[in-house]
């Protein structure tokens, strides 16, 4: 009898073990949109922290993934509405979620396999090496085979700016590193205090660090930025055009008259710039003399210059791009986007995969532009950067370091209507400009558009799938901040740090993860 109620036990933990694990991988979607409770955060991890050392390796990792996936197709759940939008039959649908989903579990797992080897390890290191494994995997994530940073831990943090301004340090990443290391200190904290040793002290230097990080974002968050020149006005048009009409012959003069009245609309205070999103224009520009004449005729009309987003064809390739018409109604600048997303507007691996996938768009694959290139108005020289190309943050310091003031980003969201994707794609644009120290304008076709501190503070917003003018005013700046200047040194740190303890493992850490899984 004595026996029995030993193993109820035993298998009652268990299960609660592992139920804790599977906890983290829910409440991480919890912190974002669409439900926003960034909060949970800073305890997000806690259960996992604590549950996966004590679980045997293979079912650390078993559970790693779970959580993992679990976190994936709740933040993750529109791939398959918008793939069955596009005309994708449901099992490919199902696949392409399945296989996102997985593709970030498995990090999760790598993650897993992290904290159950450095538990052992001296209790005060462990906040430290959590921390650092996280935020490599983090960055592996936004890397790896063309890469895919759809919400990285420092997102959670997007309607809280004043938790954000490492991000000029170490980028988001630092961010992400930050709430991952407050997380692991509340592990040992409460490890210490139910443990049989009262080893509570073992959190001290965790701590010590934390508040010495705190500290200096603080000052960072404080340390006031000058700006160059007097505020530009910009006004931003959101055409709410659905994404399954754009390219319909039969809608065209419909986006035409919308994106007409808007503009007018937008040009009755006499902004600096007009800005119009991704692929506004239902026509290649110059390519097709109609549509060109037409921006040209608006920007005269308005006597302001006007940035849109359009496709093009130049020298015998295909791009998505965004161009620059003068008031005089000249093209006077353009930019040619450089990360294509896959399968939306190109084909990976195309000699193996084109026969059996193909683009999910309308007009085709995309070749892929060279340059990041400035453009210049009266009193700013902006970035560009076009949708996807919002994400990754090493390629919007590029604009920066070449002399952007001001960064702009366009994108078409339509694809997502009302699911939690545009608010989503919206929250990396906060950490964006924090890394920059830049003004962000974002112009979507169907929201959400805004206006973005280079605090992370948003000014101003629309609502989503409802056509709107935006206008306010942004300041150009000059600095460059150590994140901008120095890349990604902050992962370079966290990496060594990590080879330092795999090394002083040796063995054991190589055969963690194979032998677990067999």
């Amino acid at each position: 009898m004595e026996n029995n109620r030993k193993i109820n036990l035993l298998v009652t933990s268990s299960l609660l073990t592992k139920s804790a694990v599977c906890f983290s991988g829910f409440l991480y979607f919890l912190c974002f949109p669409s439900f926003n409770h960034g909060q949970l955060a800073w305890g997000t991890f806690v259960p996992f922290l604590l549950a996966v050392p004590s679980l045997p390796k293979k079912a650390a990792l078993s559970y790693s993934f779970l959580a993992g996936g679990l976190a994936g197709l709740g933040t993750l759940y529109w791939i398959y509405p918008t793939c069955r939008w596009g005309g994708v039959n449901p099992v490919v649908s199902l696949f392409a979620l399945g296989g996102l989903a997985a593709h970030g579990a498995l990090f999760w797992l790598l993650f897993g396999a992290s904290v159950w080897l450095f538990f052992r390890r001296p209790l005060w290191q462990f906040p430290f090496w959590a921390a650092a494994s996280w935020t490599v995997l983090e960055w592996l994530r936004g890397n790896l085979f063309s890469g895919f940073p759809w919400l990285p831990l420092s997102c959670s943090q997007w309607q809280v700016p004043t938790h954000l301004p490492l991000a000029e340090i170490g980028g988001g990443y630092a961010v992400s590193f930050l709430i991952m290391l407050f997380n692991g200190t509340i592990a040992v904290a409460l490890k210490g205090v139910w443990g049989r040793e009262k080893r509570w002290l073992a959190c001290v230097p965790s701590l010590a660090a934390l508040i010495g990080l705190t500290v200096w974002s603080i000052f960072l968050w404080r340390t006031p930025l000058p700006a160059v020149g007097p505020p530009v006005d910009v006004a931003v048009v959101q055409g709410n055009i659905d994404q399954y009409k754009k390219w319909d012959a039969a809608y065209e003069n419909e986006i035409v008259r919308s994106y007409s009245a808007l503009t007018r609309e937008a040009g009755l205070t006499h902004p600096a710039l007009i800005l119009w999103p991704e692929t506004a224009v239902p026509g290649w520009i110059p390519n097709d003399a109609r549509y060109t004449q037409w921006i040209q005729k608006l920007a005269q009309e308005n006597q302001t210059h006007l940035l849109t987003g359009a496709v093009t064809r130049q020298e015998n390739r295909d791009y998505n791009a965004a161009f620059l018409f003068s008031p005089a109604g000249k093209i006077i600048a353009h930019y040619r986007k450089m990360h294509l997303v896959p399968f939306g507007e190109y084909v990976p691996l195309r000699a193996l995969l084109a026969p059996f996938v193909s683009v999910l768009n309308d007009l085709g694959s995309f070749d892929q532009g060279r340059e990041a290139t400035v453009i210049t108005i009266p009193g700013a020289r902006l970035g560009v950067n076009i949708c996807f190309e919002g994400l990754f943050p090493t390629l919007v310091t590029r604009f920066t370091n070449n002399g952007a003031q001001v960064l702009i980003n366009i994108t078409n969201d339509g694809w997502y209507r009302h699911t939690a994707a545009p608010e989503q794609h919206f929250s990396s644009s906060v950490i964006r400009a924090v890394e920059n120290r830049r003004w962000i304008v974002r112009a979507a076709n169907t929201g959400y558009s805004g206006f973005i501190s280079p605090k992370g503070k948003i000014t101003s917003r629309t609502r989503l799938l409802e056509p709107a003018v935006l206008r306010d005013s942004v300041e150009p700046l000059n600095v460059l901040t150590f994140y901008a200047r120095h890349g990604d040194l902050f992962i370079v740190l966290c990496a060594l740090l990590l080879a330092f303890g795999f090394w002083r493992r040796g063995k054991n850490f190589v055969e963690v993860i194979p032998q677990s899984l067999l």
